[in-house]
């Protein structure tokens, strides 16, 4: 049984970079470590593939043991044989190249192929990938007649029972995967050059280590850059980082009389090259004068299920489950602590909207770092439940965004690197930083925490979880009373 040069995602790490599909062949132990976020998106992609296979429910799973993947191949042979009509995993190689497509279905004399992606809309990547597979699969087996794209169906609301069928999308790329045929053949033979080649490729850096994703060899390639280089300037493009690098002006320093700056680069690029902080007092006690005690520091944490859980909502509908405040009655009152996370297995918008009214009637101000995601929430609560528009409206009328000054620069550490996501500023800026002794450190992995705590029951995991994530939203609103306190102390 033939063995596989190239698999799927190799190819298509291929396209993106040659020198990143030599790295992954023959040094893999050079790659980036996968990030937690990277991992949690991994495993919801995961679900969603295995809750398409309920579309053509009852089929055969293909089951690779030991990476023996030409064992694989003749499972799948011998379920196809056998008369079995619907495959999970389907494995096929085919001039050196495999794939596994996620469901193969036999209907009515042809062979059917579904890629599912836990995603609301097709990209050209994903269509490159279903075409190789497209290409592979035809020739093993000459009876597949064409091949879909899964996707979500970002239009679909549920009901009281979840659709499948209208939860899910299928999209036809037969055509395209066509007019691609030559072209895979070419690249196929191509890229097992690349592999097969004594020599690591000569490919500089570039506007390709960030698309269709970013390269996870980019600190192998990268690592040479100085600190302060022109890709840690804010407010830039990928490629005009990328032409100022071309041209040789690796440093900030090479631009500091660029007159095509933004002011707001042009003030970066000053702290490093005077080895100044930028503070803007006058600017800043204006700002800070607007807030009034009691204050209090907020932040909500949201869940976005690419599958829905509740009767009226969407995939990916954007649900409120959390939220951490820390207040103060008066400047020289004790910093205290309210936390609230909804309970499981009912839609959290209703109880945490009315928790949240309920602790933010006394404060005047309500400060939070960016309140992009706290108006989305709250716009979303009003529509849900537009009786308490009165009561939402006023929260939304106290908040004040303290990212405000750090957007206009008023202040800017060159420590902070061009970044002014708020973990990036907890980190360079405050002592002790808040979110040292989190077990999780993004968004994305507290969302998809509170959505495995929906099926959870063991109790004890139930505690543990709930106590993570609410320790991870107190770091955040902690984080924001901390700045607070550096720019009132400055």
């Amino acid at each position: 049984m033939a063995k596989h040069i190239l698999s799927k995602s190799t190819y298509i790490k291929g396209l993106q970079c040659h020198k990143a599909l030599f790295l992954t062949k023959h040094f893999p132990e050079w790659r980036d470590k996968i990030s937690a976020e990277q991992k949690a998106l991994f495993n919801r992609g995961h679900k969603v593939g295995e809750l398409a296979q309920q579309l053509f429910p009852k089929g055969k799973e293909i089951v690779v043991k030991k990476y023996d993947y030409a064992a694989a191949q003749l499972q799948t042979q011998q379920a196809i044989a056998a008369g079995i009509t619907t495959l999970y995993e389907a494995t096929f190689i085919y001039n050196g190249t495999l794939v596994m497509i996620d469901i193969l279905n036999y209907d009515n004399g042809k062979w059917y192929a579904y890629e599912v992606k836990s995603s609301l809309k097709t990209t050209p990547t994903y269509i490159n990938d279903a075409a190789l597979q497209f290409y592979v699969i035809k020739n093993c087996l000459p009876e597949l007649h064409d091949i879909f794209l899964v996707t979500m169906n970002g239009a679909y609301i549920m009901d009281k029972k979840l659709d499948l069928h209208s939860l899910f999308k299928k999209q036809s790329v037969k055509m395209e995967a066509l007019q691609q045929w030559d072209n895979i053949a070419k690249n196929i033979s191509q890229l097992t050059a690349v592999v097969g080649g004594a020599n690591i490729p000569t490919i500089d850096i570039g506007t390709h280590c960030f698309a269709p994703y970013t390269c996870d060899f980019k600190n192998t390639c990268w690592k040479y850059l100085p600190t302060d280089s022109v890709f840690e300037i804010s407010e830039m493009s990928i490629a005009q980082k990328v032409e100022y690098y071309n041209k040789g002006k690796m440093h900030m320093t090479d631009l500091a009389n660029d007159e095509a700056l933004s002011v707001n680069q042009k003030i970066q690029i000053d702290a490093v090259v005077n080895n100044k902080t930028i503070l803007n007092t006058n600017e800043i006690k204006r700002f800070i004068s607007g807030f009034n005690y009691p204050l209090a520091f907020i932040d909500f944490e949201v869940m976005m299920p690419a599958v829905p859980l509740f009767t009226g909502h969407k995939a990916y509908q954007q649900l409120p489950f959390l939220y951490s405040m820390h207040h103060k009655l008066s400047s020289k009152a004790e910093l205290l602590h309210t936390a609230y996370i909804a309970p499981t297995g009912i839609d959290p918008t209703l109880v945490f909207v009315q928790h949240l009214i309920q602790h933010t009637q006394q404060f005047n101000t309500l400060v939070v770092y960016d309140t992009g995601l706290e108006h989305s929430v709250l716009n979303f609560c009003i529509a849900a439940q537009p009786q308490l528009t009165p009561e939402i409206t006023a929260i939304k009328n106290k908040m004040v965004d303290m990212k405000t000054i750090f957007d206009k620069r008023w202040y800017y550490n060159k420590k902070m690197q061009g970044s002014l996501k708020l973990k990036n500023l907890a980190e360079v800026l405050l002592n002790p930083n808040p979110y040292q002794l989190c077990n999780i450190q993004t968004g994305a992995q507290a969302l998809t925490m509170y959505e495995d705590l929906q099926t959870e029951t063991d109790m004890f995991k139930i505690i543990e979880m709930q106590d993570t994530l609410v320790s991870y939203c107190t770091a955040d609103s902690l984080a924001v009373a901390m700045l607070y306190d550096m720019l009132v102390k400055l």
